[in-house]
């Protein structure tokens, strides 16, 4: 029965650890023959120290304890996680350690994989309530600021120039607002697999530029006026190929986040090539980041500061955003930081350069001039009350003919009706949207031109309005200059 059983035992002398005697199981699974095993003891097998492996067998000598886990070596070198249960028993007038053997590596692998696992989800579970207590206080924080400068707005007392401040702080925190739903959506597409991108020719010592002269715009009126924002990039043109509206945006959101963390000092951003390759850097002079903290910064919801006494705001996404867009693309995210002294995030994309006849045309200025547009029919079709005061209100001054369709099915029959010179089409409506709407109009009109004025703010959705058969396209929240200048580009002298 002993030799021939299916489980690992073995008999073991209790004075000296050495092996007496063990079955065909035994030797299978240690790898060794009997004689072999024989001439072994318990020190041989165990790593645990000679000390710890005495105290343990005196354990089950004296009846005090009989289960055990110990780690055993085999005879090619591997170690495996076992349960031993050993009993004294007499043999003869002898007495042995008689001692059962499971092999419990791989449930001992999948409890390790399960602790691992769950102290994975409680710390996600603490990251996303940390995260969800943030986005509610970034999203209360602009929300309080444009409810409470509107409200002030009313007041008779308020001069122009408070006025005038008003409304600036009414602009800017209605744009942190917009920023914050762009990065939720732009999460969601990452995480999903969804994100699409759409490379196109640019020159990139422009983009470059017009995000630097952005920034020295805006340190006007934003809270950054000790930081020094400058820029470096090789003095050739250079045209190339890939998503520009996402490069920007990571660019952006690598100098937010500088901004964020840097109270004076400078933040350089730029770029230089390596062989076919592109490194992007935003330098900044700010806090720096400790070393253990550095890879765990480009994960969804982790920030350098948690809680209710962060003194730096944000949701803890931008980074992992960048991250995310920077690998699509394909390309790598890597910083140098030291406390106190600043960070340096770089970024790598390969170059894709262009032919001449595949280069972008200059980007055109929007110069602000004062429209007029008298005699001109313009039908506005939008089903949102609010939003049709705010067109009629940024249109009032180009005397143009306003006429106002409400639904899809009624657009069209204005159309047919009124005849306009261009046409402002929303894409979501109550009965059919605004791209079979465009499309209907395109079966026996392809001159009237159609801007789609809509709140689908994605690239995709842009493709989607031309291939209706838009002519442009703007994104909700209307920006009013750049709305007059694109409705001038059609029915402007």
């Amino acid at each position: 029965m002993f030799k021939e059983h299916s489980a690992v035992m073995l008999l073991i002398d209790p004075q000296t650890g050495k092996f007496l005697d063990a079955n065909k199981a035994a030797c299978k699974f240690y790898g060794y023959t009997l004689n072999e095993i024989k001439k072994k003891s318990v020190y041989d097998l165990n790593t645990l120290d000679n000390d710890k492996v005495l105290m343990q067998m005196a354990m089950a000598i004296n009846h005090s304890r009989n289960y055990f886990l110990f780690e055993h070596r085999l005879s090619n070198g591997s170690k495996r996680q076992v349960e031993v249960h050993s009993t004294p028993v007499k043999m003869g007038d002898e007495n042995s350690l008689f001692s059962i053997v499971y092999d419990v590596s791989e449930r001992t692998r999948i409890e390790k994989e399960l602790i691992k696992a769950k102290e994975k989800a409680e710390e996600s579970d603490k990251l996303k309530s940390a995260f969800l207590a943030n986005m509610s206080h970034e999203i209360r924080t602009p929300m309080n600021a444009i409810t409470g400068f509107s409200q002030l707005l009313k007041s008779k007392k308020i001069d122009d120039i408070k006025k005038d401040l008003f409304v600036n702080k009414i602009n800017q925190n209605s744009m942190i607002l917009l920023r914050l739903i762009d990065d939720i959506i732009d999460t969601s597409k990452i995480e999903s697999g969804l994100l699409k991108l759409y490379d196109n020719a640019f020159e990139l010592n422009n983009l470059i530029n017009n995000i630097h002269q952005s920034y020295t715009e805006q340190k006007k009126f934003r809270d950054f006026k000790q930081v020094e924002i400058k820029t470096s990039y090789p003095y050739n043109e250079i045209n190339i190929k890939t998503d520009s509206t996402r490069l920007r945006q990571i660019i952006i959101n690598l100098i937010e986040n500088a901004i964020k963390f840097t109270e004076k000092g400078h933040i350089h951003f730029g770029y230089y090539q390596e062989e076919r390759t592109l490194i992007f850097f935003v330098e900044d002079t700010g806090i720096g980041i400790h070393k253990e903290e550095q890879n765990e910064i480009f994960e969804r919801f982790r920030q350098v500061d948690i809680g209710s006494t962060r003194k730096y705001g944000g949701t803890g996404l931008g980074l992992a955003i960048c991250k995310g867009l920077i690998t699509a693309m394909g390309g790598f995210i890597w910083l140098k930081s030291e406390p106190g002294k600043g960070s340096t995030f770089y970024f790598s994309l390969p170059l894709h350069e262009v032919s001449e006849t595949e280069k972008a045309p200059q980007d055109e200025n929007i110069i602000q001039t004062n429209f007029k547009w008298i005699g001109k029919k313009i039908l506005i079709v939008e089903d949102q009350i609010s939003n049709i005061e705010l067109i009629k209100e940024i249109l009032k001054d180009s005397k143009a003919d306003l006429h106002i369709a409400e639904n899809g099915n009624q657009a069209y029959d204005m159309y047919q009706r009124v005849q306009p010179d261009i046409i402002l089409m929303d894409i979501q409506l109550p009965d059919i949207d605004g791209y079979e709407v465009t499309s209907k109009i395109r079966k026996t009109d392809s001159d009237t031109p159609i801007i789609a004025q809509t709140a689908f703010a994605m690239e995709d959705d842009k493709r989607k309005s031309y291939i209706s058969g838009c002519n442009d396209y703007i994104s909700k929240p209307l920006n009013p200059e750049l709305l007059l200048y694109k409705i001038n580009k059609f029915i402007g002298n």
